[in-house]
């Protein structure tokens, strides 16, 4: 290596790299893109690669402007990117590479590790340069080599020895240069591979760690406050590694930061509070003895003038009642409680616009008047939710991922969905969130006594905008509402006058905003009042009142909150409907872009709300019209009609047969969307594939709504082979989407299913994979839904390919998602209802697989699939009765409790785990069994078959073995089954 450590290049091939890379910075440059081509056929050029790391270390600003250095530095850095697995092991370069050039002293073939160590070399040069730029690109690119190396498994301490006594060489420099550049690499290595560090098998990265903690609290009083700030930030990087170091003196290092406290830069005080914050996360019982300082601390930077100072300190609360709240309500410290008169003024405050941002929203206001379009430049990345989860239990979206994307998608969490015009999370948004998670945390009888005269008094006396912060402040604490019925009743009538108030919405349309927002944070306790002409009636009409608003963000916000209200309310507003549908066509035709996309979501939840009711002629008459004039507008690559077609999606299984005006045209194009993704996919072009995944859902809420009707759409398609194309995806969002639809087509026309099987079923068994949770969970429920109609001539030749991988999940239930749990358990039933004999023999299905079936059984709700899935289990022991009297090995399967009983079963006896299964079916409200007649003869088949088994025992009788079960079983089953 010696030789390539005094590595100059020629002046050639210097010049021609100062060249290539003075063109890359200018893309107007009428060479640029032959330049590009260049740069990409000298991608493992030997020399090019040593050019590139000679430039960026070995020439000063005089010899090479600073910026192209960079560029040098950022070109080796995505060399290493793109070849990490070869840059960063002992490969060698092939010849075809190598043969490029290689430089003077190192031969063709040249291993890359000579590369690697010199690029290694001269990135720990450039990162003591004098430029701020070139420092952070040489840290950026020893970031990147020790993280690659590191996720390659390569030990640090092996591959990189000299990496960090290096960088704590710089740290004990007196040159400013060297100290910035050590703090800038070692801050960029413990953001990205910290854990990999802390894990390093060599022992070189603990040690280091361990290094480091004493080194950086020296710096918490280094004279530059940029180097004080940046100390603090690594530390506080260091805090989740726990360091031995840093646990052995926690008391000095937290003294250590108590002396920032005060500390005139604002980066070092923000970083103090991230690193308490970060401390009682991990460490929270070091700080336990010093609380009241802490809190009087974060009390007091909550309300400090720098704002990122202020939300830094109020993530603390938030994290601390999150703290306790997992320890259990009854470790509530008395602490914050007694902190709270003082703390929710403090929170409250925050929650007021800063001047800054009225300034910006004053003056961003004639840009937010619905008769400007909106700018690309200003939309926000948008990210498509794909509904396509079928394999949860009844086939349906898990309901409560489901709440919690619509929620993301809506912006509705606190502090967010509010049209505030600033948008990223500021101390506004912050204390909103505190606010909500201290009212769950505490509940409405410590906070609102506390709370609602310190709002009364605002709200009557108070600034316009710190009104506007007390409303915000009620939204955020609707978690209390069961409290404030009184105060509500008198609140009410008072938000609605906001939104009544035009003239004041005009000067102020971030109250319009806020106001919406709260009362549909509100929306439960509004329908509780069962007064529709009180109370749903007049909110209803505010709302569309102020979708029709001029201002975009009013326009959103009172969408939001129609969709939380509609999600509440579902068949309570089809007195409202043709108001809704109305007022929505006006809107579908004036909104902009970003309105658009809420307002989609808004009548994509009405439609789930009132479901087939929406599917009257003169319903669609008011809205269709226009929704498809959207639908024609809207090209193909735009992401806008992500949202189109989900709210397309819901209204085909809404409208159901209604919707087959609009079918044609709709699965043509969702056909020609795959197609596009499919075919840019397969020759390596760049695709968004949720457009993919968005196509497959609209089909699959088709075929939901249409039914067999979609039967003459497919019949000149080639439907079949593209989804077979998409079954077979890299992407587990398409795959998920792909057997969604795969399922709802069986449902609808199983038929067309038949031919293809042959080809279909390996594909689906292949998928039967746990580590995938949603694409197994659909997979699986196609599969079962394929079983149950096209009979066992063509799915018992698959059963043992399928029952391989089905009966070790079964055995894993432990492990596995608590809905993919349930959902293998209804596709094993399917397969032996129709496949009996094919199961029974298959490979592995004894007395370990029965009893962890039948404890996933227990927890099955839909009664048509749980059905199906008993009378499977019933067809198989049919076959061996025998194995519910076999001894378990399972000793991993855990019976869970079924009703009636109060007391969870302990045993791992078959028979047991059988008998509580059928329990399951015990309804409380009838106080008996709602068994279906057929399956319910079934059981008695199978316990009086047991029951003459055990009597024909030597040495055992039917009453001895009951009573060595549970006694809550014993009743049950002696009561509804004569036992």
């Amino acid at each position: 290596m010696a030789e390539t450590e005094q590595w100059h290049p020629s002046q050639e091939a210097f010049s021609q790299t100062i060249n290539l890379l003075s063109v890359l910075r200018d893309p107007t440059n009428s060479q640029y893109a032959e330049a590009q081509r260049h740069l990409e056929s000298h991608q493992g050029d030997a020399q090019f690669l040593l050019c590139l790391a000679y430039v960026l270390a070995g020439t000063t600003r005089e010899q090479v402007p600073d910026h192209v250095r960079q560029l040098a530095g950022l070109l080796l850095k995505n060399y290493v990117l793109r070849h990490a697995n070869e840059f960063v092991q002992d490969t060698e370069m092939s010849a075809s590479t190598a043969s490029a050039g290689a430089p003077s002293g190192v031969a063709p073939n040249t291993a890359i590790a000579h590369i690697r160590a010199y690029v290694k070399l001269q990135a720990l040069v450039a990162a003591r340069d004098a430029n701020k730029s070139v420092r952070n690109t040489a840290g950026i690119l020893i970031t990147t080599l020790a993280t690659h190396t590191l996720r390659a498994g390569v030990p640090l301490g092996v591959a990189w020895p000299e990496l960090f006594p290096a960088l704590l060489a710089m740290l004990g420099s007196e040159q400013a240069p060297a100290i910035e550049g050590a703090f800038s690499s070692l801050v960029k290595i413990l953001e990205d591979c910290g854990q990999e560090l802390r894990a390093d098998t060599s022992g070189y990265g603990p040690e280091v760690l361990n290094q480091l903690v004493p080194i950086l609290s020296s710096f918490f009083r280094a004279e530059v406050p940029g180097i004080r700030a940046t100390a603090v930030r690594a530390m506080n990087l260091l805090v989740p590694l726990k360091p031995a170091q840093l646990l052995l003196h926690m008391d000095a290092f937290i003294q250590a930061l108590a002396g920032l406290q005060d500390d005139s830069s604002p980066r070092v005080r923000q970083g103090v509070c991230q690193t308490l914050v970060a401390l009682f996360r991990e460490a929270s019982d070091h700080l336990l003895s010093r609380l009241g300082e802490v809190m009087e601390f974060m009390l007091a930077k909550s309300q400090d003038q720098d704002e990122d100072v202020a939300r830094e300190a109020c993530e603390f609360w938030s994290v601390f009642c999150h703290y306790y709240g997992n320890e259990g309500q009854q470790q509530v410290p008395e602490a914050l409680r007694a902190f709270l008169p003082r703390l929710l003024p403090v929170l409250l405050a925050g929650m007021v616009f800063a001047q800054a941002d009225r300034e910006a929203m004053e003056a961003d206001k004639a840009s937010m008047q619905d008769s400007v379009p909106d700018r690309a430049e200003d939309l926000r990345p948008v990210h498509y939710q794909s509904r396509g989860d079928r394999g949860f239990g009844a086939g349906e979206k898990e309901e409560e991922e489901g709440e919690e994307e619509e929620e993301g998608a809506r912006g509705e969490g606190v502090g967010g969905g509010l049209g505030d015009e600033v948008e990223q999370w500021n101390l506004r948004r912050c204390a909103a969130a505190t606010l909500d998670t201290i009212a769950e945390f505490f509940g409405p009888d410590v906070l609102l006594p506390i709370l609602l005269p310190y709002l009364y008094a605002k709200l009557q006396q108070g600034s316009v905008w710190e009104r506007e912060a007390c409303i915000l402040a009620l939204g955020a604490v609707a978690s209390c509402m069961e409290g404030m019925g009184e105060q509500l009743l008198q609140l009410f009538p008072f938000l609605l006058q906001q939104l009544d108030d035009k003239a004041g919405m005009a000067t102020n349309p971030q109250l319009g905003c806020t106001v919406a927002w709260t009362l549909g944070r509100y929306a439960g306790w509004i329908l509780e009042q069962h007064n529709d002409s009180g109370f749903l009636a007049p909110l209803v009409e505010r709302l569309l009142g102020a979708m029709l608003d001029p201002h975009k963000k009013v326009q959103q916000a009172a969408c939001s909150a129609l969709a939380s209200l509609e999600e509440d309310a579902g068949l309570r507003l089809l007195p409202y409907l043709s108001h809704l549908l109305g007022f929505m066509s006006q809107a579908l035709g004036r909104y902009q872009t970003r309105s658009l996309i809420v307002l989609f979501d808004t009548l994509g939840t009405l439609a789930d709300a009132v479901k087939h009711e929406l599917a009257a002629p003169e319903y669609t008459a008011l809205f269709m019209p226009a929704l498809w004039a959207k639908w024609a507008a809207v090209a193909d690559s735009d992401r806008v009609l992500l949202y189109l077609m989900e709210c397309m999606t819901s209204l085909a299984v809404a409208l159901g047969p209604a919707f087959q005006p609009w079918a044609s045209e709709a699965f043509a194009r969702c056909l020609r969307l795959l197609q596009q993704v499919l075919a840019a996919d397969s020759s390596g072009q760049a695709c968004d594939k949720e457009f993919a995944v968005c196509a497959l859902d609209l089909l699959t809420g088709m075929a939901e709504g249409l039914g067999s009707s979609l039967e003459s759409l497919l019949l000149d398609s080639n439907l079949m082979g593209v989804l077979f194309a998409c079954m077979q995806d890299a992407s587990e969002d398409v795959r998920q989407s792909a057997f969604a639809l795969l399922g709802d087509l069986v449902k609808a026309c199983h038929l067309h299913l038949v031919p293809v099987l042959p080809t279909y079923l390996p594909v689906l068994v292949n998928n039967l994979d746990p580590r995938a949770v949603s694409v197994c969970n659909n997979a699986s429920w196609a599969l079962g839904e394929l079983t149950v109609r096209v009979g066992p001539e063509h799915m018992t030749p698959h059963v043992p390919a399928v029952m391989a991988r089905l009966i070790p999940m079964a055995r894993q239930r432990n492990e596995m998602h608590p809905h993919l749990v349930e959902n293998t358990a209804i596709t094993i039933g399917r397969l032996a209802k129709v496949c009996p004999n094919a199961v029974a023999t298959a490979p592995g299905v004894g007395a370990d697989f029965v009893l962890a079936w039948c404890l996933s059984l227990q927890e099955v709700k839909h009664r048509g699939e749980k059905e199906h899935a008993f009378e499977g289990l019933c067809l198989l022991l049919q076959q061996k009765p025998s194995i519910l009297l076999q001894p378990s090995q399972n000793s991993t399967a855990t019976p869970a409790a079924s009703p009636p009983s109060s007391v969870a079963p302990t045993g791992a006896d078959t028979f047991e785990a059988f008998a509580w299964a059928v329990a399951s079916w015990y309804d409380a409200d009838q106080g008996r069994p709602d068994v279906p007649a057929g399956l319910q003869h079934m059981f008695q088949v199978i316990f009086n078959y047991i029951r003459e088994t055990v009597n024909n025992m030597p040495a055992q009788d039917w009453n001895e073995y009951l009573s060595s079960l549970d006694p809550q079983l014993v009743s049950y089953l002696v009561s509804f089954y004569e036992m």
